[in-house]
């Protein structure tokens, strides 16, 4: 190694910062294998490390090697960092052992928890926690005296700053005194004391071995102190990421927190080293009069400080600066998109086209984890999987999700949607009879836990059981139950108690839960524990598992939300499966990449460069009183890992206008580079992805598609329905499609997942009260009727759902419906009686050689007295309804039952043949009119005699025109005769056709 005067080197941007590093190293390494394992290098992160790694061996052709010993220097734990940094002889300093991040957390939390207005939510003080923990961590990187914070905030200040001065307290005098009782520190305190007692050791030793430490800009005072030491080794080498040393002095010497540069003239100042002292790098061959370092001329024009921006008017008058840049444009692309999807796909596009080359690499650096989702969903549609260097969030992966659904599942009380989603998950094992899983789940699902929501618990679930069984003939699905009872009741009855729980009893039921449900009957092992994401949960519960006790209680909604706070903070990564010549990185992790393509995404102010003011617990001057480095600084940290990217020799940048449905404002390099290009007349020449745009409007532009006619399917007679009841008769006029659909299609419409409360269910109820009222009293009316209607009704809601509060509102309307009813009974029955309630219905009509049966249930049946004729009543709830109607056919179910009767249809349920003479409906709203009935009866205009008759031949011409092969099933063919509900629209694709046949329904949402 070279052991010249000054050895500090640079590697400037857009060089390939590891292929330039592993090419000079191998150079000098004549010829023996064993002379680069002397060599330590000291990197920022392990993906530097491996990016270095994969470097020699790209360098090698994939042969063997012996490696140097890479050594990470921010993400490495505190025990791998003393044993890997340190010799073996070496004497380790006695420095005590670091808390774990859950600890601390969980620690801090219980003290916030006794600030005023934080006693509450234990998962709420656990993110304050955290946020104070990264606050805190500032401090040990910063060498920071804690007895500053005394006095931080003035009482002039404004109150809710005042807040401040509490949290402060915590870490200024509770928090030393709970770390020394447990004999610990916080982890970035011990990395900081190691990284101390490191260059101690070296300053003193002077090992003889080759040091590098590389790609680093020494922005943590503990590592800017050990490249000191390293530069005064005697092997000892730092390689710095794109130092300018070519920028203009008069640039140098006014550079602001936000500039690319200023970090590094920071460590050059800490360093004790000036910057034409600094060396450049030998650079692979391949490398020489490449378009890169045009590139860093453009680059160094765009981040001119504000003082010097007046000469960019040179610009346009030098011809050689003129060269530089309109060389520098050369494969640069800039691509605004409207959408952040747009952005992805063309992304993906630049990555789909990258493959057509042999052994070319794309890399995206972009701080947005959304916009890297985004691409890498769109790379499936070619089969691409894509190694994002942030991976996954423990709790969107399938482990961490089955974790949490089963806890929600039994904090719900077994609710349908929390339920169904903890079954229907993949790891969801639990066999049952000869079914499987999934046709067992899905039977459930659709008989059981469709509908208004059951009561709670599995008490709930199998009450509605039993009422399946009761009427219908199919699957037993109460052994099923029965076994998912006795896996889910222990922590059920754990997460509905009313009190606090214990953290480590709860957790424990919960895993036993989680590996009950997901065991594999034949393999006998769970899913839950396999490949990365299974691992990574088994390090997150073990470490909460051992801060079980220091864990205080708990709500139930805590418990939940605790283990989702810590499995958001860890990421899992994929091993392997990802392809080898496409990545997503984050800037940190970028800063060594070494990629044919670079792409730099989301340039957008606040995502790429990040909002500077985003600090919750200090204002700027708080910050600088302090002593915390000025928060432009992360600025400047963002803009030199882009100048890292925008210097690579192929280039494209992208950013969306609009991001989430709100605009954007363009990343302020990029208004900079406009300016620098307007400034030199060169504007013009910048690309901006016209092809890229293209590709991406064919690629998801579909054929071209003909709208849709009106549905008119003409089925053969064998398959069209000879059997309809009087309430389908009316969807039949109305809507032939519907009962296509339903009745030789054989489709019928699912209910919701606890469905809500509509007008069909308070009907239903209606119709199951009064017919009870009405058997039960069928001659006199009791002077408590009220009470007793309200009693029925009651009890009806229980069978359904335990929760009266969901019917309150509704209760009110039914008392005055009660009202009106009892007193329209009482005069009713002067005159009439009742014959028969909820009765059936058959008549077999002949047409054309053949018979259509009518199938009906009438809610109610009396007899008059004065002539023995009969009433029909049916009971509504909503709707809108008017004699006219009935005459006209709009509303046939009345005549039609009127006609089962006169034909003896109710035979069967002991109601011979007799005259209709008046047909009525109660309509029972509630409210302030309570209820009122639309009648049709007597001879005249409107004659109930004429309505059986019109209905009857109506009847008749209907079934024999569905008869002929011809006639088709048209869809809704009246514009002013739509039906009240439609379950079929979106079958018949009705908004694509609906449009230009100018028949826009108007639904009604209650059933009649």
């Amino acid at each position: 190694m070279n052991s010249a005067a000054s050895n500090l080197y640079t590697i400037p941007a857009g060089a390939g910062f590891s292929r330039a590093l592993v090419y000079r190293l191998m150079k000098n390494r004549n010829h023996d294998p064993q002379s680069l394992t002397e060599i330590r290098i000291l990197l920022p992160t392990r993906r530097a490390c491996r990016t270095v790694r994969e470097s020699f061996l790209r360098y090698q052709d994939g042969k063997p090697l012996l490696l140097p010993r890479l050594q990470p220097m921010g993400d490495v734990d505190e025990e791998e960092l003393s044993l890997s940094l340190f010799g073996a002889g070496d004497q380790m300093p006695d420095i005590p052992p670091a808390i774990s991040t859950a600890e601390r957390q969980i620690l801090l939390a219980q003290c916030i928890m006794k600030l005023p207005g934080h006693e509450h939510s234990f998962s709420k003080a656990l993110s304050l926690a955290q946020s104070l923990g990264r606050f805190l961590d500032q401090i040990h990187i910063e060498e920071l005296d804690f007895d500053a914070l005394d006095n931080l905030v003035p009482l002039d200040f404004a109150a809710h700053w005042q807040i401040t001065i509490e949290f402060f307290k915590i870490l200024r005098e509770v928090w030393p005194g709970i770390l020394a009782a447990r004999g610990q520190i916080d982890a970035a305190d011990r990395r900081g004391r190691l990284m101390r007692a490191l260059a101690l050791h070296w300053e003193q030793s002077k090992p003889q071995t080759p040091i590098l430490i590389a790609g680093s800009t020494g922005s943590i005072p503990a590592t800017a102190r050990l490249m000191k030491v390293i530069k005064s080794l005697p092997q000892g080498q730092i390689i710095l990421p794109g130092l300018d040393c070519a920028m203009p002095q008069e640039d140098w010497d006014v550079l602001q927190p936000s500039h690319p540069q200023y970090g590094l003239k920071k460590l050059l100042e800490a360093l004790d080293c000036e910057r034409q002292n600094v060396q450049a790098w030998p650079l692979p061959e391949t490398y020489q009069n490449d378009r890169a370092q045009p590139r860093f001329f453009l680059a160094r024009e765009m981040m001119r400080p504000a003082e010097t921006t007046a000469q960019w008017a040179n610009l346009s008058v030098s011809a050689l600066a003129k060269e530089k840049i309109n060389t520098a444009l050369e494969n640069l692309e800039i691509i605004q998109t409207a959408t952040q999807q747009d952005e992805a796909g063309i992304i993906a596009l630049k990555f789909r086209e990258t493959l057509e080359y042999p052994n070319k690499t794309a890399a995206l650096i972009t701080p947005d984890r959304k916009l890297a989702a985004r691409v890498i969903a769109q790379c499936r549609r070619w089969g691409l999987e894509i190694d994002d260097s942030a991976g996954t969030p423990l709790d969107k992966t399938l482990a961490g999700q089955f974790l949490l659904q089963t806890a929600e599942a039994a904090l719900s009380n077994i609710a349908p949607v929390a339920f169904l989603s903890c079954l229907k998950h993949p790891f969801s094992q639990v066999r049952f009879q000869d079914l499987n899983d999934q046709a067992a789940i899905e039977n459930l699902e659709k008989n059981i836990f469709r509908g208004l929501k059951p009561a709670a618990g599995f008490s709930g679930l199998k009450a509605k059981i039993d009422t399946h069984k009761k009427n219908n003939k199919s699957v037993d699905f109460l052994s099923f139950i029965n076994i998912l009872e006795e896996i889910f009741t222990p922590l059920q009855n754990l997460l509905s108690s009313e009190g606090t729980i214990d953290f480590q009893s709860t957790f424990h039921t919960h895993i036993a839960l989680c590996e009950a449900l997901s065991t594999s009957v034949q393999s006998q092992n769970s899913p839950l524990w396999d490949h990365e994401a299974g691992s990574a949960l088994s390090q997150i519960l073990s470490s909460l598992l051992e801060s079980g006790d220091i864990f205080p209680k708990l709500s139930t909604r805590d418990y939940i939300d605790t283990l989702q706070h810590f499995m958001k903070t860890i990421a899992v990564r994929p091993v392997y499966g990802t392809h080898p010549r496409l990545s997503i990185l984050g800037q940190l992790e970028a800063r060594l990449i070494d990629a044919d393509i670079v792409i730099l995404g989301g340039l957008n102010e606040g995502t790429w460069p990040p909002d500077p003011d985003h600090d919750p617990w200090m204002s700027r001057p708080m910050r600088e009183k302090f002593g915390l480095p000025p928060t432009d600084r992360a600025i400047g940290l963002a803009a030199h890992d882009f100048i890292q990217g925008f210097c690579a020799s192929d280039v494209l940048i992208t950013r969306s206008e609009m991001v989430e449905k709100s605009p954007t404002v363009a990343a302020r390099w990029l208004g900079r580079l406009q300016t620098v290009l307007e400034a030199a007349s060169l504007a013009s020449a910048l690309k901006t992805g016209c092809a890229l745009k293209h590709y991406l409007a064919v690629l998801d532009q579909g054929a071209v598609l003909k709208t849709c006619e009106r549905p008119k399917p003409c089925p053969p007679l064998a398959s069209r329905p000879l059997a309809l009841s009087v309430t389908q008769i009316e969807s039949w006029m109305k809507d032939p499609y519907g009962i296509y659909a339903r009745h030789i299609l054989k489709l019928k419409p699912l209910k919701p997942l606890e469905k809500p409360i509509d007008h069909a269910d308070t009907g239903d109820l209606v119709h199951k009260v009064l017919e009870r009222f009405g058997k039960t009293y069928p001659h006199q009316i009791p002077h408590n009727a009220k009470d007793i209607l309200e009693a029925y009704i009651l009890e009806e809601i229980k069978t359904i759902s335990d929760d009266i509060r969901i019917w309150n509102f509704w209760l009110k309307k039914f008392s005055s419906l009660c009202d009106w009813f009892i007193e329209n009974e009482i005069l009713w029955r002067q005159s009439a009686r009742i014959l028969l309630l909820e009765g059936k219905g058959t008549w077999a009509i002949p047409v054309q050689d053949q018979f259509f049966t009518l199938t009906g249930k009438a809610d109610r049946i009396d007899l008059i007295h004065a002539d023995g004729s009969c009433a029909v009543i049916d009971y509504k709830t909503g709707g809108t309804y008017a004699a006219k109607k009935m005459m006209n056919g709009q509303l046939p179910q009345l005549p039609l039952e009127a006609l089962l009767i006169e034909n003896g249809g109710f035979s069967s349920s002991g109601l011979p043949s007799k005259p209709v003479s008046q047909i009525a409906y109660w309509v029972l709203k509630g409210g302030h009119e309570g209820g009122k009935i639309i009648t049709l009866d007597g001879d005249g205009k409107n004659s109930i005699t004429d309505a059986i008759a019109n209905t009857r031949n109506g009847l008749i011409e209907l079934i024999e025109a569905f008869l002929q092969p011809e006639t088709p099933y048209i869809c809704l063919p009246d514009a002013a005769n739509m039906p009240r509900f439609n379950d079929y629209e979106h079958l018949s694709r009705f908004k694509e056709w609906g449009v230009a046949a100018d028949a826009e329904p108007d639904f009604e949402s209650d059933a009649a």
